[in-house]
């Protein structure tokens, strides 16, 4: 007959388990960000005349003084010709913030519109949740080499790539790194927005064989956008970005 184990017998695979989460915790808190660089607190743009959409919102805001414009855009393809005819029509700034850009045919064919509105002078800002953007380090950072285009993530992890150091800084600093920025924002020239629920990538705008989603967007003009301005600035100013 088997001899039940002692408790005494127990004890060397209880201290292995605890020894094996305090070493896991140990080196979770090996990887540590970076100090934030002094950078200075950067603003909107003012709205000026002079750009496209200048031209095409401001008559209807005269005549409509201090009140605000909204479509409703439940329908993917416009969702993503909206994003792609106003970065064209850019002509002083472009903001922009999302959780998630995919580099995929529509998440190219966006970057794509981005820079070459950067190319054109135009002030570019992203900002995006460092959830997604980690995966894609090199390629924000030769963007971010463009002289017109300034991209920061929100609440970078200190761990870059790979399952185990994630989970081991989950582990070790979840209050932290479980703070995410879902915000969506599209600004241009401080005339016109989007935001809602859609982030960059085929499934959201309808382009994936496989899946998609029904999200719904808003486009806005009048003085909600200066409200979309300051919510963007207060997140790109952030210490945590």
């Amino acid at each position: 007959m088997a001899t039940p184990l002692a408790p005494t017998d127990a004890l060397p695979m209880t201290l292995l388990r605890r020894c094996w989460w305090i070493a896991a915790l140990l080196l979770a808190g090996c990887a540590q960000l970076p100090t934030r660089p002094d950078v200075p607190e950067q603003r909107a743009i003012a709205v000026a005349d002079g750009t496209r959409l200048d031209a095409e919102v401001a008559p209807a805001a005269a005549r409509h003084p201090g009140e605000s414009g909204f479509r409703l855009v439940a329908d993917g393809l416009e969702a993503f010709a909206l994003r792609g005819y106003t970065s064209r029509a850019a002509g002083r700034s472009l903001d922009i913030q999302s959780y998630i850009w995919h580099d995929d045919l529509t998440g190219r064919l966006l970057a794509a519109e981005v820079l070459d509105a950067a190319d054109r002078g135009v002030r570019v800002r992203v900002l995006l949740d460092d959830l997604d953007a980690r995966a894609k380090s090199q390629v924000l950072l030769a963007l971010d080499h463009h002289p017109n285009i300034s991209i920061r993530v929100y609440n970078p992890f200190a761990t870059r790539d790979g399952m185990l150091g994630t989970a081991l800084e989950f582990a070790g600093s979840f209050k932290r790194v479980n703070r995410r920025a879902h915000n969506k924002s599209w600004i241009v020239d401080g005339r016109v927005a989007i935001t809602g629920g859609r982030n960059v990538g085929n499934e959201y705008f309808m382009a994936s064989p496989e899946a998609n989603f029904q999200d719904l967007d808003l486009l806005v003009a009048g003085p909600a956008v200066d409200a979309l301005e300051a919510a963007f600035d207060g997140y790109w100013n952030s210490t945590m970005a």
